[in-house]
């Protein structure tokens, strides 16, 4: 990616690649200054997301996450997407 504006982004894409899978594209003026995968296991349990971006010096960055869904009381109302 070329390096980042001073300024922050001014549109975002996204794009479902599969029923678990959404990449998205942050962009200024036209160009990506940052792109996210998000990944979520076939049970719901896991999302793991990989962000990679260009500061305003031109150094690169990887962040990775993992987040599990915990149990609460308000199991029963459960609200995930189809």
């Amino acid at each position: 990616m070329p390096d980042a504006p001073t300024d922050g982004p001014d549109a975002h894409t996204l794009t479902r690649v599969d029923a678990h899978t959404l990449d998205s594209t942050a962009l200024a003026d036209g160009v990506a200054i940052a792109s996210a995968r998000r990944v979520a296991s076939k049970d719901g349990s896991l999302l793991a997301v990989v962000q990679e971006q260009t500061d305003t010096t031109g150094r690169r960055t990887r962040n990775f996450q993992v987040y599990r869904r915990v149990a609460t009381e308000l199991a029963d109302t459960d609200a995930r997407m189809p």
